[in-house]
């Protein structure tokens, strides 16, 4: 799969409403959306290039429109993905992602 550039991250809350976890946006291709379709949005999330505890995991993470937030996200076609991992603050640098399937792929 493609690497992504990370355009953005935030801290949301989890659901259990009391920690946080990291968001972060990206700018999705034709195949992308394609893959997330046949994944059924959820994927497994490796970032590097933000020198600092996030590069080199893989993490689980939920993927969906960003429109929710705001016209300007809608505007901008960004998807965010919901990493299911504890939120460690905002990393040096926004970095990039790759996805990987539920079977790896």
């Amino acid at each position: 799969m493609s690497k992504y550039n990370i355009l953005r991250w935030d801290a949301v809350l989890s659901t259990n409403g009391i920690n946080k976890m990291p968001m972060i946006y990206i700018n999705p291709d034709t195949s992308f959306l394609e893959f997330i379709k046949n994944n059924n949005y959820t994927v497994q999330v490796k970032i590097n290039g933000t020198l600092s505890i996030y590069d080199g995991k893989i993490i689980p993470g939920i993927v969906s429109k960003a429109g929710f937030l705001s016209d300007f996200y809608a505007y901008n076609d960004l998807y965010v993905i919901s990493l299911e991992c504890e939120w460690f603050g905002y990393p040096e640098y926004l970095g990039n992602a790759q996805f990987y399937g539920i079977n790896g792929i």
